[in-house]
């Protein structure tokens, strides 16, 4: 099983840290930073943790407890798992981001944004993946903010033992 681990970081009430991604002949679009989950990661927390330094900065600091709050099934083989946590100053790192999608050019571009989550900007901007964006919407319908999702239960969670070998 493959398995990704992103992170919904609140700022405010009303606002989340994206990555904005540009790529040439392509209408930008907004994804949450996070990434796929190795081997060598000793939780999936942790993994979540590795990836936000990798993608915000090497002296990124976590210090709320993700909260796993959203599980998409991509396929047999595949699952994201989205963790809620909340950075109110977010220090995005003094150190630039690291990984090959910072380094290879034709990956295209990758920038820090804070976005708002009202209703009316959630459906008008193009958040990705779409189940993630409508399961924010339906959260900011049923209870005008995206801060108080359900957590998903732990026995619904993988884990690392459930990682493919390769």
């Amino acid at each position: 099983m493959r398995i990704r681990v992103r992170a919904l970081i609140h700022t405010g009430e009303n606002n989340i840290l994206t990555i904005k991604r540009t790529k040439p002949g392509q209408p930008p679009y907004w994804v949450l930073p996070g990434g796929h989950v190795e081997p060598t990661d000793a939780s999936l927390e942790q993994a979540l943790i590795r990836e936000l330094r990798e993608e915000l900065g090497n002296d990124t600091e976590v210090q709320d407890h993700p909260r796993p709050v959203f599980k998409l099934q991509r396929c047999v083989d595949e699952v994201e798992i989205i963790y809620a946590l909340h950075m109110p100053n977010p220090n995005t790192g003094n150190n630039a981001p690291s990984g090959p999608e910072f380094t290879d050019p034709s990956r295209g571009g990758y920038g820090i944004d804070i976005i708002p989550t009202t209703y009316e900007d959630l459906r008008q901007r193009p958040l990705l993946p779409p189940e993630l964006k409508n399961a924010l919407l339906q959260e900011q319908i049923a209870s005008g903010t995206t801060t108080g999702m359900r957590s998903v239960p732990e026995r619904e969670l993988p884990t690392i033992a459930d990682l493919d070998p390769c």
